[in-house]
């Protein structure tokens, strides 16, 4: 299966410019660690409370194929195909503590790609932001993956996290298949045989809206919105619950892609392809803009025109 370039664009810009590139590093940074540890077999004996947090952090940014993560008290087991993994929790949380017993250090090199055929990968996120040219969206790379598992490849201790299918890919960016077993880290509480009920914490109590006009008198203010770069819809200083789902409703609708417009999409692709439209992008691309003129395009086209001839 191969991606359509709009698809590379939407997962490049979706991970590297809707997500901030620290958090990026850090939290996938830790779970790339991980991963690699288990699948070596070479997980330290404890782990620290920071790293499971990041672990589900990452996950909700990134898919990983059909892996079970629990926490238990002060026990952590990941399970993933026939590799398991059960270790200790360091109660840690605050960051400079934490990072400093991290037996996962951040230098830990890893990648997000996209599985573009046999051995053929398009980067489009990565460890160091420098991996990337200034302007380029993505990189194509040939990779032959020393050990796979799911989605996630190992390669020279280098890990590779793989969009591989449209769940992958709708995970990414947000518009989750309802198929795909996205993992999520659960947090199970220790049994306490002295105590029959749970006490409620001050502060911590939680709502439930149980019926839509329970939404209605539920708002969220426009700061939360701007905190997380994100549009607000509407104009006024808060929206309720009620019509932020129904905004939602009405975007995701507009998303629908129509049968004509899929069959314009795969001719276009198939114009671009005839005439090196890949091609004629990158030389673009790497001259100034005072130089892409119409006359010149009209040149390049023509010329790649020409060796196709040939």
């Amino acid at each position: 299966m191969t991606f359509p370039s709009e698809v590379i664009y939407e997962l490049a810009n979706t991970l590297r410019r809707r997500y901030n590139y620290h958090m990026l590093q850090t939290s996938v940074g830790a779970t790339a660690a991980f991963l690699r540890n288990h699948f070596l077999g070479s997980n330290q004996s404890s782990i620290t409370q920071e790293v499971i947090f990041s672990i589900d952090r990452t996950t909700k940014i990134l898919p990983i194929d059909n892996a079970i993560a629990v926490q238990n008290g002060d026990m952590f087991n990941f399970s993933m195909g026939m590799r398991h993994t059960s270790v200790t929790v360091d109660p840690s949380v605050g960051i400079e503590h934490s990072f400093m017993h991290n037996p996962y250090p951040l230098p830990d090199n890893w990648f997000v790609v996209v599985e573009q055929g046999v051995n053929q990968y398009e980067v489009v996120a990565a460890r160091d932001e420098s991996f990337f040219d200034l302007g380029q969206i993505s990189r194509r790379l040939e990779i032959a993956l020393e050990l796979r598992q799911g989605n996630i490849g190992l390669n020279g201790g280098v890990v590779y996290f793989i969009l591989s299918n449209w769940a992958h890919v709708s995970y990414v960016l947000r518009k989750a298949d309802a198929t795909f077993h996205a993992t999520e880290v659960n947090y199970l509480s220790a049994e306490n045989e002295d105590q029959d009920e749970e006490e409620t914490v001050p502060g911590t109590e939680v709502a439930v809206c149980e019926d839509y006009d329970d939404l209605k008198s539920v708002f969220v203010k426009r700061d939360v919105f701007e905190s997380l770069n994100l549009d607000f819809p509407g104009d006024e200083k808060e929206i309720s619950v009620a019509d932020l789902v129904e905004a939602l409703c009405q975007k995701d609708q507009a998303n629908e892609i129509s049968d004509e417009e899929a069959e314009l999409f795969q001719v276009q692709q198939l114009v671009s392809k005839v005439i090196g439209g890949q091609e004629i992008v990158d030389t673009l691309m790497a001259l100034p803009a005072k130089k892409r003129t119409q006359k010149y395009i009209r040149e390049l086209v023509l010329k790649n025109l020409g060796q196709a001839k040939k």
